[in-house]
């Protein structure tokens, strides 16, 4: 996860509502609603929805001592920067686990030309099939930050998120609970950056899944990022659905797990299919050591994650997933 202040678009109201203007499809009645109340009915009716959903909804909890025997495992594999050996190592690490759990997983190599000269990437995808057509798309870079200086290890950043993922995938899959929507999960290269976002550099495996879907379908997108500090505090972007960020601060009240909007949007793999119009939430924990300290650093390292963050943030996606339609009003 590189650079996550581009494109900064502070809200126009200070409060946990803020941008339900921008939520496109809403019903004729709410257009007629003033703007306050428009605001705050967007933020309270999905919590109210998923609150009386609850007893409906099927119970699919993670099993966190599987997410960090999988980080562990993951974090075996050096290297893991886009278009070094590493990387490939790791799409084939995801794939088999996935696999594992009797999923269809299959990577999509595919060759561009970058910043740092031409790299072949590789994304990895699988699916738990749901009662409908409508999707929601799962995801999380694999890929780490390329750095000269020190070696890095990316425990959070990557592999806090590909963990998790994979530990929600088995979760559902394992259950024999059918979700309202078929999962698509991805797991993207080539995220960060080399210099600096541009059209040719970072987000390269996220870009090319939205723009190889066909999303006329897709109901939503959750994507998992730095989010297995000890410290766990998710800081939920700006430019997240309003109504997937009220539903997720409901889960965390009911669960323990701590989550606020940060302060402004972030540039992360979410933005690829937010731009195509569908619903995201990047669920995120920025704030990673002091003053975010740990981040891109040498000290993201396994010592600072906990088992318990990874359960927190896969009990929470797999709350998400199975009341989705509650969630969305659809």
């Amino acid at each position: 996860m590189s650079r996550r202040f581009h494109r900064v678009q502070p809200p126009a109201v200070a409060s946990v509502a803020g941008g339900g203007d921008q939520v496109s499809g809403l019903d004729h009645w709410m257009l007629r609603i003033p703007s306050f109340f428009r605001k705050m009915a967007l933020f309270c009716l999905p919590a109210l929805l998923l609150s009386c959903s609850r007893a409906a909804a099927p119970e699919v909890k993670v099993d966190k001592a599987n997410a960090m025997r999988l980080l562990e495992a993951f974090l075996k594999i050096d290297r893991r920067e886009s278009g070094q050996p590493g990387a490939k190592r790791a799409a084939e690490f995801i794939q088999r686990t996935a696999q594992g759990y009797g999923l269809d997983a299959r990577i999509d190599s595919f060759q561009e030309d970058t910043a740092d000269g031409p790299k072949t990437f590789h994304n990895v995808c699988f699916e738990v099939k749901g009662k409908s057509s409508r999707f929601v798309v799962v995801g999380s870079h694999f890929d780490a930050k390329k750095f000269a200086g020190f070696k890095f290890e990316g425990a959070n950043d990557s592999g806090s998120s590909t963990a998790t993922l994979l530990e929600v995938a088995r979760a559902l899959a394992k259950s024999g609970v059918v979700p309202p929507y078929t999962v698509k999960f991805v797991c993207f290269d080539g995220e960060e950056c080399v210099y600096d976002y541009t059209g040719n550099d970072g987000l390269h495996g996220s870009k090319r899944a939205a723009a190889a879907m066909d999303l006329k379908d897709c109901a939503a997108m959750l994507l998992l990022d730095m989010m297995g500090d000890r410290g766990l505090n998710l800081t939920v972007p700006r430019d997240s659905d309003p109504r997937l960020a009220a539903a997720l601060f409901a889960i965390a009240k009911q669960s323990g797990l701590e989550a606020a909007w940060f302060s402004s949007n972030m540039l992360d793999d979410h933005i690829p299919f937010q731009e195509k119009g569908v619903p995201s939430l990047d669920l995120i924990d920025f704030a990673y050591g002091p003053n975010n300290a740990y981040w891109h650093s040498s000290e993201d390292t396994l010592d600072k994650l906990s088992a318990d963050s990874l359960g927190l943030v896969g009990d929470a996606t797999l709350r998400l997933l199975l009341t989705m339609p509650d969630i969305l009003g659809r």
